[in-house]
């Protein structure tokens, strides 16, 4: 939502202009054969890996601060509603978004560079990257755990050629890496990358020009999604935790009363599990009947 010297004046100018929220969209189309309550809960699950590990842990921002909504369809976002985070610039929200995107973070910021050594008390993505260290040490011993963890193959049987010396494994159990630099320096490249691979799923669902652009049309609590015909919903940071509170929201918010409908064509919707309609006349759920009308009615569709 973007502010302005006088938010009753028919047409703003950018003069006018004074801040806007700061604002996460996560979206992410339903996988092949993910149903939508499985989507919504890998959702929510992103969504809560984005306050916990980076909102809260790095940002320093607060969850009493946060109004949290399910979209409708794709996803859920995550609007911070206090003053101080609509000053932030324009700028200062890219970098946000880099950070959280493992943009620009160069090898040797998350070593440190003199003794080639992981710093175990650390956080953000040296963390990460110390517990890809960590997880890479404890499976050495099988290379086809290594390859399974997301190593490649050919780089899977270095590090496990490498860790059968009991030498280089201490080293490396004690986060000196000089053992990996000596022996090919892409083993170093190769932990970067899979750092950022296991964190792909958060990285991809960021929709960033939602954070960084001043304008923009953004759907709000309560209106309903014109391709799944369900409600965008305000939602609680714990509701996040139980896909099966975010679908009682989306049925309070609906409605949970029952109508008569008449339908020309079979539809299926899904919530908890699916709902499938026959033509003609049906008495269901008001949070049954809207979206049935609605994707019979869209030539879209999920």
């Amino acid at each position: 939502m973007a502010y302005y010297l006088d938010p009753h004046e028919p047409e703003n100018t950018k003069k006018d202009f004074q801040s806007w929220d700061l604002i996460f969209d996560l979206d992410s189309h339903p996988e092949e054969g993910e149903l939508r309550y499985q989507h919504i809960s890998r959702m929510s699950e992103l969504t809560l890996q984005l306050i916990d590990e980076h909102l809260v842990s790095e940002f320093g921002f607060d969850i009493e601060d946060m109004k949290i909504a399910w979209s409708g369809n794709k996803g859920f976002h995550v609007t911070l509603d206090d003053q101080k985070y609509r000053d932030i610039s324009h700028s200062s929200r890219i970098k946000l978004l880099n950070h959280m995107k493992m943009i620009g973070i160069i090898d040797r910021g998350l070593y440190n560079d003199n003794n080639q050594t992981v710093n175990p008390v650390c956080g953000g993505w040296k963390k990460r990257y110390n517990k890809v260290i960590e997880d890479t040490v404890a499976l050495s011993f099988d290379q086809n755990a290594l390859i399974e963890y997301g190593y490649p193959k050919v780089t899977a049987k270095k590090i496990s050629d490498l860790l059968e010396d009991e030498g280089n494994y201490l080293s490396l159990e004690a986060g000196r890496l000089k053992v990996l630099m000596d022996k090919d320096p892409k083993i170093l490249t190769a932990v970067k990358k899979l750092c950022k691979k296991k964190r792909k799923g958060l990285i991809d669902s960021i929709d960033a020009p939602v954070s960084t652009k001043k304008f923009g049309i953004f759907r709000v609590p309560n209106s309903i999604h014109e391709k799944s015909g369900l409600p965008c919903v305000r939602l609680q940071y714990e509701d996040l935790k139980s896909p099966d509170r975010i679908i009682e929201a989306m049925w309070d918010t609906l409605g949970t009363d029952l109508v008569e409908i008449n339908l020309e064509h079979p539809v299926t919707i899904e919530y908890d599990k699916e709902y499938e309609l026959e033509p003609g006349i049906q008495t269901v759920p008001r949070f049954i009947a809207i979206p049935a009308l609605i994707k019979l009615t869209s030539s879209i569709g999920r």
